[in-house]
């Protein structure tokens, strides 16, 4: 989690609050090894959502 707290400038917590809610809607899975925990995209489609929006709002 320091990784996204460094890159995003916010608190640990924060980004907790808000991983957590993005796990309960299914946006992202998460699975724990040893101390670690890592994310993925749980639904393919939000990935193409992402592209498609950075095509638009960043000129691909």
């Amino acid at each position: 989690m320091q990784e996204i707290v460094e890159a995003v400038g916010t608190s640990q917590s924060n980004i907790s609050q808000h991983l957590a809610i993005l796990r309960e809607k299914g946006v992202l899975l998460a699975r724990k090894e040893a101390n670690r925990v890592y994310y993925r995209v749980g639904d393919e489609r939000t990935l193409q959502l992402i592209g498609m929006m950075r095509e638009v709002f960043c000129g691909g």
